[in-house]
């Protein structure tokens, strides 16, 4: 239990900060740019974004728990959101108090204005209630899916992994200073 907790606390700031600074919401943009919102977003991480995630992952043997119990946690962890990447699924009652379900899931994944940056955690939605970032999803606004500016050719591979990255490279070609060069890396997005 000690482990899960740990696990989930570990993700949400992961989650966030991919959502916070350039260079992490470059690697996990991808995730984000389905118009369509179904069980195959899950899926949609590249090889990068596993990478850095596993760096956030070190935290856990450092602080004592055994490699092949990070490992079993890991997969279990990793099940939960394929479920919660659905439109099929409603308000769960009570579950939506300390679960994170498919709408609050639905609104992580929103481009509209009141949802944006929010319900960063995977499992339990207590993190985003503790650190300000939860917004339940609003009757009378309905979510709508991808990025704030869609892609022009979303269907090629390359654009579709590097097209963040692309971005970065023109801001940081500008003349400059190297402070702002670093907040074109490190600040928020955009």
């Amino acid at each position: 239990l000690l482990l899960l907790i740990c696990t989930d606390f570990i993700w949400y700031w992961y989650h966030r900060l991919a959502h916070e600074v350039s260079v992490l919401w470059a690697v996990h943009v991808v995730h984000h740019q389905s118009e369509d919102y179904n069980f195959t977003v899950s899926a949609r991480i590249t090889v990068l974004q596993a990478f850095v995630r596993s760096g956030f992952w070190v935290i856990l043997p450092l602080i004592g728990f055994p490699a092949a119990m990070i490992t079993g946690m890991l997969l279990i962890h990793g099940i939960h959101p394929f479920f919660i990447h659905t439109r099929l699924i409603g308000k769960l009652g009570v579950l939506e108090y300390f679960l994170v379900t498919p709408s609050h899931h639905r609104v992580h994944h929103a481009i509209n204005p009141e949802y944006m940056d929010k319900n960063h955690a995977q499992i339990f939605i207590i993190w985003d209630k503790m650190f300000g970032t939860f917004q339940d999803e609003l009757p009378n606004e309905p979510v709508k899916y991808g990025l704030t500016k869609p892609l022009d050719n979303h269907y090629h591979p390359v654009k579709i992994v590097l097209h963040e990255w692309q971005s970065i490279g023109k801001d940081l070609q500008k003349k400059t200073s190297f402070a702002t060069k670093l907040k074109y890396l490190f600040m928020p997005p955009g």
